[in-house]
């Protein structure tokens, strides 16, 4: 997962940088949308790492899917 992390220096400027970080997503709902064929996952992270703390970020994860019968 890319993240966006802020970064502020003793001066008070700030920056902002992309980083690639692994999350592990404790899975809340699941939801499938017949009309649009989108399945939802929805969870919050449950480990700690440099840049996202426990229970901080919660994720929707959308994925479109196609059946042919």
């Amino acid at each position: 997962m890319d993240s966006k992390v802020l970064t502020e220096s003793s001066t008070g400027s700030s920056s902002s940088n992309k980083v690639r970080t692994m999350l592990s997503i404790q899975v809340e709902t699941i939801d499938f949308d017949t009309q649009a064929c989108v399945l939802r996952v929805k969870g919050r992270n449950v480990e700690e790492n440099e840049y996202v703390k426990v229970a901080a970020v919660t994720v929707v994860f959308y994925f479109n899917i196609f059946v042919t019968i």
